[in-house]
C-alpha cells in the first residue's frame, strides 16, 4: 500500500514478517505510485513521466514524453489480451487520454474531456471504461489484441444521463453478463 504524505510524494510499504515496512525500489521517484501488480507479478508504477515495470530486479520504463507531464488517475487495469491500461489528465492542456502498453510498445487513445477512474472487462471480453462525469464506454473484445493503435475507441455505452449522476463510477462485472456502476445515487445495473 502507500501513503500519500504531500499531494505529489508517495511512500510504499509491504507486509513482511509480521509489521509494515518501507518498499523501495532503486530508481523510482517519490512521485512513482503503484497501481497495478500484473499477473505475472510485475509491479506497474505510473508518475507524471510514464509507466515503470518492476519485474525480477529489472525496471523497464514507458515514457510519456511526447504526451507531456500530467497526472494520472490512480488506476490501470490488464485486461484479458495482456494490455496494461492507465487513465492520463494534463489539466492545464485541457487533454485526455488512454494509455497502453501492449507488446512492450506505448499507445495512447482520446478521450472525451475527463479522465478514466475505473476499468472492468465484460463476459464476452469488451474493456468497460468509467469516463469520470460522462459515462461508460467501451473498447471491444475485437480489438484488444491489435498490436496497433486502434481508431474510432473507446465508444460511449451509457452516458451520463443515462446513469443516475455518476461522479467516478465504480465498475463490476457479475456471472450473468451484467455490469454494476457504482453512482452517487446507488448502484446501477
Amino acid at each position: 500500500f502507500h501513503v500519500n504524505y504531500d499531494h505529489h510524494r508517495y511512500r510504499h510499504y509491504r507486509y513482511q514478517e509480521g509489521d509494515f515496512v518501507p518498499f523501495k525500489v532503486e530508481g523510482l521517484s517519490e512521485e512513482s505510485l503503484l497501481v497495478l501488480v500484473d499477473k505475472k507479478g510485475g509491479l506497474w508504477f505510473a508518475d507524471e513521466k510514464g509507466f515503470r515495470l518492476v519485474k525480477d530486479g529489472n525496471i523497464t520504463k514507458y515514457d510519456f514524453g511526447e504526451f507531456g507531464t500530467a497526472e494520472t488517475y490512480k488506476t490501470a487495469y490488464e485486461d484479458g489480451q495482456g494490455g496494461i491500461w492507465l487513465g492520463y489528465a494534463n489539466e492545464q492542456k485541457r487533454i485526455q487520454s488512454l494509455h497502453r502498453v501492449k507488446n512492450g510498445r506505448l499507445q495512447s487513445f482520446q478521450l472525451p474531456s475527463a479522465p478514466v477512474s475505473h476499468f472492468a472487462e465484460d463476459l464476452a471480453g469488451n474493456l468497460l471504461l468509467s469516463v469520470y462525469t460522462k459515462g461508460i464506454y467501451r473498447i471491444g473484445k475485437e480489438s484488444l489484441p491489435a498490436d496497433e493503435p486502434l481508431n474510432n475507441v473507446p465508444e460511449p455505452v451509457a452516458s451520463i444521463e443515462g446513469i443516475s449522476n455518476i461522479t467516478s463510477g465504480y465498475l463490476r462485472t457479475d456471472r450473468e453478463g451484467g455490469t454494476w456502476v457504482g453512482t452517487n445515487k446507488g448502484l446501477v445495473r
